[in-house]
């Protein structure tokens, strides 16, 4: 079989990255390809946004954080993420892995996705949608508080997975038809 070639920059790659760890997190998939799918795209948008002057990522940036603690911070940060791609120095390492952490990771991706493209994908805005309702005191966006807000009085709850993935179904389709 042949694959046609597809041209791809490093933001749109880390953007379909985080749109595959999205749907894999709302069909409750496995959330080790989860978590590497979401700090992968992280790492690079993370590394994009810096080139641009971006910095406002949670997690890469590390900007809250005191100097003298910043090492502990980026190695707990990075402990899953590298431990699931590399295996030259640990081939028989155990992770106790926190999968807690995960949203985390894509939040933080979908905030950086946003300050980069200038918008959000279907996906990301119904992570956001998800978040805002999981999290609810976490973020300080006062429109998406009032809208959260909203969104539980209406009765939907963040264990609604798969009301999420269809949403971004939905709203992938009427954003390619119009």
């Amino acid at each position: 079989m042949k694959f046609p070639k597809v041209e791809v920059t490093k933001t749109d790659a880390a953007c379909r990255q985080l749109r595959e760890a999205i749907v894999l997190f709302f069909e409750r998939r496995d959330l080790v390809a989860v978590h590497t799918l979401a700090a992968a795209s992280l790492q690079v948008l993370s590394d994009v946004g810096k080139a641009k002057g971006v910095t406002t990522g949670m997690l890469k940036h590390g900007r809250y954080i005191r100097d003298d603690k910043k090492k502990i911070w980026f190695e707990l940060i990075n402990e899953a993420q590298n431990f699931f791609k590399h295996a030259d120095k640990d081939p028989d390492g155990v992770l106790d892995f926190k999968p807690s952490s995960t949203p985390f990771y894509i939040i933080d991706a979908v905030l950086l996705e946003g300050q980069l493209r200038k918008e959000l994908s279907p996906a990301s805005n119904c992570f956001l949608l998800w978040f805002y309702v999981a999290y609810p005191d976490v973020l300080t966006e006062e429109p998406f508080k009032a809208f959260s807000e909203a969104t539980l009085e209406a009765g939907i709850r963040a264990e609604d997975f798969e009301l999420f993935r269809d949403l971004i179904s939905l709203s992938e389709k009427k954003a390619k038809h119009g």
